[in-house]
């Protein structure tokens, strides 16, 4: 049997930089576990429906107005509980993670 590692196009980079997940109206925080060119895994204690579409933005510094940031639009793929009571979101990019400047728009 293969492990799932086998079947990932991406290297995975483990980061553990902050995110904003824009989901409609709502924002949720959260804090990156790893990220790869096709996706991401991110932790948080809100829960986020597997399927959803969201608005992906990671901070490279902890002034989120004054830092650039990555961001990237994606669907919900899976989201597991962890032993810390939050949960484990992986994240599947539909449009690529890109470079924005401060104050960009997605």
């Amino acid at each position: 049997m293969s492990s799932p590692s086998e079947f990932r196009k991406s290297v995975r980079y483990p980061l553990h930089l902050p995110v904003t997940i824009t989901s409609g109206d709502t924002q949720i925080s959260a804090r990156s576990e790893n990220i790869s060119r096709g996706g991401i895994l991110f932790s948080t204690d809100l829960m986020i429906l597997q399927g959803s579409p969201v608005e992906l933005t990671v901070h490279f510094t902890p002034s989120i107005a004054m830092g650039a940031s990555l961001k990237a639009r994606g669907k919900i793929l899976r989201v597991e509980p962890t032993v810390s009571g939050g949960f484990a979101v992986a994240v599947g990019c539909i449009v690529p993670f890109r470079i924005a400047a401060p104050h960009s728009e997605s």
